[in-house]
């Protein structure tokens, strides 16, 4: 870093004004980077609170999904049982029109 050091007229400290103008624009980047960084910070919360609102709709979908699964079990032992009798009561009344049907 090269410093200007020529004073300027009527400036009775080069090196002050120099160091107090890099001090302004040192000031200014650190605020610009603490601005940055909040946005961030709020980007990031807001995004960890869309996280925790999708692991609780996940969950709640998975303990849907758990109940419909045990009720499509229940209704599939239903309908097998209900092919069942209806697979027997076919057959009976199969074998009872045979019975008509011999002489």
């Amino acid at each position: 870093m090269s410093v200007n050091l020529d004073p300027r007229p009527g400036d009775p400290f080069p090196l002050t004004t120099h160091l107090l103008q890099k001090i302004t624009e040192l000031e200014r980047e650190v605020m610009e980077q603490a601005r940055l960084n909040g946005m961030g910070s709020e980007r990031e919360a807001g995004l960890l609170g869309k996280v925790g609102r999708l692991e609780r709709e996940n969950a709640d979908l998975h303990k849907r999904l758990e109940i419909l699964s045990k009720s499509n079990e229940k209704q599939t032992e239903e309908y097998i049982c209900v092919d069942r009798e209806y697979g027997l009561w076919k057959r009976a009344a199969i074998d009872a029109a045979r019975k008509e049907a011999k002489p």
